[in-house]
C-alpha cells in the first residue's frame, strides 16, 4: 500500500559514510564506486541518513509471512566541499530502496504543506523477545515529523550507481520515477551505464 509521494531539499552539512576513494577537479569528476550494492542493519553504525529525502513510503503485508516497510529515497553517500570560486556543496547520491523487515507497531507523524520529507537522524534501541529474538525499536526523526516502529532489521538496495549532483536529491526523471524495486545497480565494469542522469526503466514503479 502506497502512503505518499514526497519531495524536498535541505542544506545542513553532514558527511556520509559508505564511501570509497573519489577524485575530482573542476574539469573532470571520476565515477564514485560503492563497495556494496546492499547494506544491512549490520552496517548501521557506519551509515548516515541525515538530510536524505524520502520520495515515497509503502507497506507490504502478507502476514505472517511478510510484513515490510519500504522507503524510496536518494541516499547521500558523500558531501563534497566547495572549491573556490564555488560557494555551495555538491553531493554523491544514489537512488535506493530501504526495506525494514518484520515490522510492527508502526506510527507515522508527518506535517508538511508541500509533501516534503527529509530524515534528520535514525536511531534504534534493542530488545530481546521472550522467544530469544533480537528486535529493534526504530525512530526516524524527520524535519517534518517522525516515523517509529519495531523491526528485526533492514536491507538497503542501491538501484543506481552514484550520481554527482548539485542538490541533495534527484528529480523524478533523473532517478527513473518512484520505485520500490530491489534491482541492484549495474556492475562497476558496465561501460554502458553512465554515472550521471541514469534511469532504470525496467524497475517497478508507482
Amino acid at each position: 500500500m502506497l502512503l505518499s509521494s514526497l519531495g524536498c531539499e535541505a542544506t545542513t552539512h553532514k558527511t556520509g559514510p559508505v564511501r570509497t576513494e573519489v577524485a575530482h577537479t573542476s574539469a573532470h569528476i571520476d565515477p564514485y564506486v560503492l563497495k556494496d550494492s546492499i547494506l544491512t542493519d549490520k552496517d548501521f553504525e557506519k551509515m548516515d541518513w541525515h538530510d536524505v529525502q524520502i520520495h515515497a513510503i509503502a507497506m507490504a503485508n502478507e502476514f505472517p509471512r511478510l510484513v515490510e516497510l519500504l522507503l524510496d529515497l536518494d541516499y547521500i553517500i558523500q558531501w563534497v566541499d566547495p572549491r573556490p570560486p564555488e560557494e555551495y556543496h555538491n553531493f554523491w547520491l544514489a537512488p535506493a530502496t530501504l526495506v525494514f523487515e518484520n515490522v510492527s507497531e508502526l506510527n507515522i507523524r508527518l506535517q508538511t504543506e508541500q509533501l516534503e520529507c527529509q530524515i534528520d537522524e535514525m536511531k534504534r534501541d534493542a530488545r530481546m523477545t521472550p522467544s530469544g529474538v533480537l528486535i529493534w525499536q526504530w525512530t526516524l526523526s524527520l524535519h517534518q515529523g517522525e516515523i517509529s516502529f519495531w523491526s528485526t532489521g533492514y536491507k538497503q538496495y542501491f538501484r543506481q550507481r552514484p550520481i554527482f549532483h548539485k542538490k541533495q536529491h534527484l528529480s523524478l526523471d533523473e532517478r527513473g520515477g518512484i520505485s520500490f524495486g530491489r534491482d541492484l545497480m549495474p556492475a562497476a565494469d558496465d561501460s554502458s551505464h553512465s554515472s550521471t542522469h541514469t534511469t532504470r526503466q525496467e524497475e517497478s514503479r508507482v
